[in-house]
């Protein structure tokens, strides 16, 4: 092979790249100041609006005033102020993190802010708790961002305006990224560092095309930026010497130091608070998270049972060995001993909610695809009504399945407090808190549809929990079940790495034709499957983060043994080899993807089944 090639191929990606970066600054709305003023701003019936910015940075009253009447002609609740004249690189960002033309759409995009000023209705500030300030730090901008979004999903825009910008230091970068990011900041660092490296030896191999890599690679920000809505000052100078400043920028940052950060100092003093509660709770090891060994299979009390798999906690790390066992005479696969009261309660804690909330939240907003996919399973063969979701979450199901059924009522059951957020949100119309199999009477018959995605493999009794669901159907309800498929093929190629034995959450897993089986014995016709077409791209990108952090754990876990400064060092190392290989992990699955959706296999399988309707 010809490895000169490999330089010409990121001249052209770039340059597309660039190309890309252009059209979303060109999607940008624009005010110029000569927008139609209204002299009451109280337009239906809000008249209070807040504002949000960084340190610094000061937005005029008459742009405020202009900003509030655009918004309120439009129905924006929440709009985030881009100055024409932000720095390059800091454009740049933005249009990374966001489409401009579909951000308002898309509403379970991440909150996207140029880190200067948001400005947001107060009915919407008053939901989501935020209060008007004007020395924000940018991570705390940022969150305020997110969370804005989140309480209004479908009413948040982005509009440049001409105003002046303020340029973040290398000690703010830094605790933006690493609150933006958490554990994968290092993998943010790593992608720019290897593409500085290779352009250097590009340079130094092949100099043409390593000159040529590089031309291109300065030039992106022109493609990019020049003549649109954005009007970077330093456009010219930064892009000319983009070689030499930007490797020079990112050495500032990870350099960066403050030893008066005060985020940084509360995180180190709650990650001690952490660690004397899990201190208490493993102190009597961790024997009592486990029942007894079952001899028989749950699901045909066959003896005929052995072991199939034996792991660790990939996911949270937490310690404990997990088996899965096999059934030999109905193939029923399940973790034995399973995890007792107790121990669901440790294994669960700061996985939903707690530490692990945003990490979740961002993976679950990460595509709506999934969730239009189950919703329009429906499409077919009813018009629902009255909707409940079974382990909703936070209610990312329902909010994208309201644009599929706007006419539908959406309610979320689930046992954590995700629910209540939830509901505040305005992503389901009622949460109720708790077990399924506690609330099954109450909601007995109220409701059209009832759903359980990825929420019966998680249950200790998933023939009761089947029970109490179709119990909650009307006469001609269709109950809608979404599973891990244990026969996908990926089980053998990755082992205990392969995302969906998700140990020691899934306790049960149910193959399609039992599950099928299970309906039938209930009185439920199977109306439509989905094995291919549910494929969910994660099974590569999945097990390289795993097995990343097996080799170099993070040294802010709490249930982890305090290790030496080293570990951080040596994580940040493995991460950082490990960013690339990601990018490629990720790549792979999506295209592999397309052949799985075209045969009967997958990791995960739907069935739609509707409750017979009895004389």
């Amino acid at each position: 092979m010809r490895w000169r090639y490999l330089w010409v191929v990121v001249a052209i990606a770039t340059v597309i790249n660039g190309v890309r970066l252009r059209i979303r600054a060109n999607a940008l709305s624009r005010i110029d100041g000569d927008a139609t003023k209204t002299g009451d701003v109280a337009v239906n019936g809000h008249a209070k609006w807040r504002w949000l910015s960084c340190d610094g940075f000061e937005l005029d009253e008459g742009y405020k005033e202009e900003l509030i009447a655009y918004a309120s002609s439009r129905g924006i609740a929440v709009i985030d102020v881009v100055p024409d004249s932000l720095a390059t690189e800091q454009a740049l960002d933005l249009l990374r993190s966001v489409s401009p033309k579909t951000y308002r759409q898309r509403c379970l995009a991440p909150g996207a802010t140029a880190l200067c000023a948001i400005g947001v209705r107060g009915d919407v500030a008053d939901r989501a708790g935020v209060d008007e300030d004007s020395g924000m730090a940018l991570a705390e901008l940022w969150k305020a961002a997110a969370r804005l979004k989140r309480y209004a999903p479908r009413d948040s825009d982005l509009v440049v305006v001409g105003a002046g910008s303020t340029e973040p230091t290398s000690k703010e970068r830094l605790t933006y990224l690493k609150t933006r990011f958490g554990p994968g900041v290092a993998v943010v660092f790593s992608i720019p560092a290897v593409l500085y490296v290779f352009l250097g030896v590009g340079l130094v191999l092949y100099p043409l095309w390593g000159l040529v890599a590089i031309v291109a690679w300065c030039l992106q920000p022109i493609i990019a930026l020049f003549g649109s809505p954005l009007d970077p000052g330093d456009l010219w100078t930064r892009s000319l010497l983009r070689w030499m400043k930007s490797p020079v920028d990112l050495a500032k940052v990870l350099m960066a130091h403050d030893s008066e950060d005060q985020p940084a100092r509360d995180k180190a003093l709650e990650l001690e608070v952490q660690r004397a509660a899990y201190d208490e709770l493993l102190a009597k090891g961790v024997d009592r998270f486990f029942e007894p060994a079952r001899q028989d299979c749950p699901m045909c009390s066959s003896k005929l049972i052995r072991v199939l798999l034996t792991t660790t906690d990939l996911i949270q790390q937490k310690p404990g060995s997990f088996t899965v066992m096999v059934c030999d005479s109905c193939h029923h696969k399940f973790q034995n001993p399973r995890l007792s009261l107790v121990g669901l309660d440790f294994y669960y804690r700061d996985f939903y909610d707690g530490m692990g909330e945003d990490q979740l939240e961002f993976v679950f907003g990460a595509t709506d695809s999934a969730y239009r996919g189950r919703a329009k399973m429906l499409e077919p063969h009813a018009e629902p009504t009255s909707w409940l979701d079974v382990g909703c979450g936070h209610g990312h199901f329902c909010l994208v399945a309201g644009e599929i059924w706007p006419d539908t009522r959406f309610d979320g059951l689930d046992m954590s407090e995700s629910v209540e957020e939830a509901e505040r949100r305005g992503w389901i119309d009622r949460g109720y808190r708790g077990l399924l199999l506690e609330l099954a009477g109450q909601l007995k018959g109220r409701y059209d549809v009832v759903s359980m995605h990825h929420y019966l493999e998680h249950t200790r009794e998933p023939l009761e929990e089947l029970d109490a669901a179709i119990g909650a159907l009307s006469p001609g309800g269709h109950l809608l079940i979404e599973l891990p498929d244990p026969e996908s093929r990926w089980r053998h190629i990755l082992g205990r790495y392969w995302i969906p034995w998700f140990q020691p959450q899934h306790q049960h897993f149910i193959s399609f034709s039992k599950l099928a089986e299970l309906l039938g014995a209930r009185g439920m016709t199977v109306v439509d499957t989905a094995r291919g077409k549910s494929v969910q791209p994660v099974d590569l990108t999945c097990a390289v983060w795993f097995l990343a952090n097996r080799i170099a754990p993070s040294p802010a876990l709490p249930w982890r043994p305090q290790r030496g400064r080293l570990s951080g060092l040596w994580r940040l190392c493995v991460l950082g080899v490990t960013g690339p290989i990601l990018a490629l992990a990720l790549v792979l699955d999506n295209v592999l993807a397309i052949a799985i959706r075209a045969g009967n296999r997958s990791n995960t399988y739907r069935i739609l089944a509707r409750k017979v309707v009895t004389e």
